[in-house]
């Protein structure tokens, strides 16, 4: 199953897009990737989209709600990462026409954390499989240093083959 996640503008609320179930699953995959403030939206039936993590920034409650049990979230941050819980001033001013997008928006780090910490209670308790660097990242989300990108896939690279024994028994058993 391939799903893109984009956020709807006019409710705030996260969709996803299933290949074969959705009208164009290219437009969804290109909603879900349009970065808000930067880009203009994407229009899926009439409908503006942005970027899903607007809405939810880690989908993994998607499959728990679908029933499936083995399900592996891959942090691009450290486990203990948590955003600062501010309001971006800007928010209501750029979306003032989509107010309930505006509202999510601006409580995103705020789900983000609790995200996280639902997500670090659901791997104690073999629900799911928490994946994340074994160190802190310093890469922006822009991040043009091909350096810093280079070490932060080779961290990723040795961190995956350290816990490979690990997936492998969450997936198929010990």
């Amino acid at each position: 199953t391939f799903v893109a996640v984009a956020t709807n503008c006019l409710t705030g609320e996260a969709e996803y897009f299933e290949k074969g179930k959705c009208p164009d699953i290219v437009r969804a995959v290109r909603a879900s990737a349009t970065m808000p403030y930067i880009s203009p939206m994407v229009k899926i039936g009439g409908v503006p989209y942005l970027d899903g993590g607007c809405a939810c920034k880690i989908p993994y409650v998607w499959a728990l709600a679908r029933g499936y049990e083995k399900i592996i979230v891959i942090r691009t941050r450290d486990k203990d990462f948590r955003k600062e819980d501010k309001l971006h001033g800007a928010v209501s001013t750029v979306y003032h026409k989509h107010p309930e997008f505006a509202r999510k928006l601006a409580r995103s780090n705020i789900d983000y954390n609790h995200q996280c910490d639902e997500i670090e209670w659901l791997h104690s308790e073999g629900r799911l499989l928490r994946m994340a660097p074994s160190e802190p990242v310093d890469v922006a989300r822009l991040e043009g240093d091909m350096e810093k990108l280079g070490d932060l896939y080779w961290l990723g690279w040795n961190d995956c083959t350290e816990r490979l024994d690990e997936m492998k028994a969450y997936l198929f058993g010990s």
